[in-house]
C-alpha cells in the first residue's frame, strides 16, 4: 500500500537521497576501495637499512596473556629490536613472571607510585627507550608472524608513522561476526584515509612511530586526562605534516581476542568512542558527515519506498556496491563475514552507533 506525501516533502526527500548518495558513493567507492587499489606490499629492506626499534607494552594484571604472547614478541626476527614492558601496579604475578625471563633484549619497568593508566605506562616506557622507532601493542595481542616488526619497518625510510591492522580472532556466532565486520569497517576506513593523505586514527595494538615525533608533540600530555586515545588521539596530535604509511601485508597484522559478551563489547566500544570529541575539528566533521549521510539515506529511501515502491531499487543499488567493495577489500584484509551479510550489518551499523551515542552520556570507567 502506497502513502501520499505533499510534493514539497517528496522533493525534500529526493534531495536528501541525492546528497547523501554522493557522500556515501565517495566514501565507499573512492575512499574505502582505495585500500584494494593500493594493496602493493613493499619490498623487504636489507638489515643495514633497518632502524632501531623498541616494542613498548603496558601491562596490568596480564599474567595469562603474557604467558601466551611473550615468546611471540621475543621470537621476532628483527635484528635491532629491544622490548620494554611496563608494569602498571599489577596485583597478580605478572611482574614476577616477567623478571624470571632471561633475555637481554627485554627490560621490565615498574610504573612509579602515583602514576597509573595505560598512557602513563607507555610514556614511561617510551621515555626509557633509546631507539629511533617505537612500536606499541597490547598484552593480549599476538603477532601474525615472526616478521611482524620487519614488515612494519619495510616502509620506515619514507615514513614517520606506520599504521598497522589488528583483526579479531573469529570464533563464530552473531557477536563474533559483528565484531569482525566492525573491525574490518573501521580498519578499512582509517587505513584508506591514510593512503589518501588524511590520517586520523590508528590502533594502539599495532602502530609504529618515530620517537622524535612523540617527543615533539609532548607525547600524551594534551590528552593524558582521557583514558583512551593512546592511538587515535596520538595521530590527531601528530597531524598531517608527518609522513604516514599503512602496513596491510598479512605478516604485519597483530591478532587480538574478541569480546565474548555484548556487555563487555559495549564497554570496550564506549571507551574507544569516548575519544571522538577530542579529534581535530575537520576529522569530527567528516566522520559525522559519513554517519549522518548513511542514516539519512536509509530514512529517506524507506519513506520514499512507502510512497512509491519503485524507489526500493535504490536499496539493491546500494547493497550491490557495498558487497563489491567488501569483496575486493576481503582480498586485502581479513573478513570472515559472508558478503551477503554486509547489507544487514550496514543497517545494523546505523542502529548500533545511534545507541552508542546515547550511552556515551554515561560516565565510562576502566583502564
Amino acid at each position: 500500500m502506497a502513502y501520499y506525501l505533499p510534493w514539497r516533502t517528496m522533493t525534500f526527500l529526493i534531495v536528501i537521497v541525492l546528497f547523501s548518495s554522493c557522500i556515501q558513493l565517495y566514501f565507499w567507492v573512492i575512499q574505502l576501495d582505495a585500500l584494494y587499489r593500493s594493496s602493493i606490499v613493499p619490498e623487504p629492506k636489507s638489515v643495514e637499512d633497518l632502524p632501531s626499534v623498541t616494542l613498548v607494552i603496558a601491562v596490568q594484571n596480564e599474567l595469562a596473556n603474557l604467558k601466551t604472547n611473550i615468546n611471540h614478541w621475543l621470537e621476532q626476527g628483527y635484528p635491532a629490536l629491544s622490548i620494554i614492558i611496563v608494569n602498571d601496579h599489577s596485583s597478580d604475578d605478572s611482574l614476577a613472571y616477567l623478571e624470571a625471563i632471561d633475555d637481554k633484549r627485554l627490560r621490565i619497568l615498574d610504573l612509579p607510585k602515583g602514576k597509573s593508566t595505560k598512557k602513563w605506562a607507555l610514556t614511561h616506557g617510551i621515555a626509557s627507550s633509546t631507539s629511533e622507532w617505537i612500536v606499541t601493542t597490547d598484552a593480549d595481542c599476538t603477532p601474525a608472524s615472526e616478521n611482524w616488526i620487519s614488515t612494519l619497518m619495510c616502509q620506515a625510510k619514507d615514513a614517520d608513522v606506520i599504521l598497522g591492522y589488528s583483526p579479531h580472532r573469529y570464533i563464530g556466532g552473531w557477536l563474533s561476526q559483528w565484531i569482525d565486520y566492525e573491525t574490518w569497517y573501521i580498519a578499512t576506513q582509517y587505513l584508506s584515509a591514510t593512503l589518501m593523505g588524511r590520517p586520523y586514527m590508528s590502533v594502539g595494538r599495532n602502530v609504529a612511530f618515530k620517537k622524535e615525533q612523540f617527543d615533539q608533540i609532548g607525547g600524551f600530555n594534551s590528552h593524558m586526562h582521557v583514558r583512551s586515545g593512546d592511538d587515535d588521539l596520538l595521530i590527531n596530535e601528530i597531524g598531517r605534516k608527518a609522513r604516514y604509511k599503512a602496513a596491510i601485508d598479512s605478516d604485519a597484522w597483530v591478532w587480538t581476542e574478541a569480546k565474548c559478551t555484548w556487555g563487555a563489547y559495549f564497554q570496550q566500544k564506549r571507551r574507544h568512542l569516548s575519544t571522538a570529541p577530542h579529534y581535530s575539528f575537520w576529522n569530527q566533521v567528516w566522520l559525522m558527515l559519513v554517519y549522518m549521510s548513511q542514516l539519512a539515506w536509509y530514512v529517506a529511501v524507506i519513506w520514499l519506498t512507502l510512497v512509491a515502491p519503485m524507489f526500493g531499487v535504490l536499496f539493491l543499488f546500494r547493497w550491490v556496491i557495498l558487497m563489491l567493495v567488501a569483496h575486493r577489500s576481503k582480498k586485502v584484509l581479513d573478513l570472515n563475514v559472508s558478503i551477503l551479510l554486509v547489507p544487514v550489518f550496514d543497517i545494523f551499523l546505523c542502529l548500533f552507533y545511534g545507541v552508542m551515542s546515547v550511552t556515551m552520556l554515561q560516565k565510562n570507567k576502566g583502564w
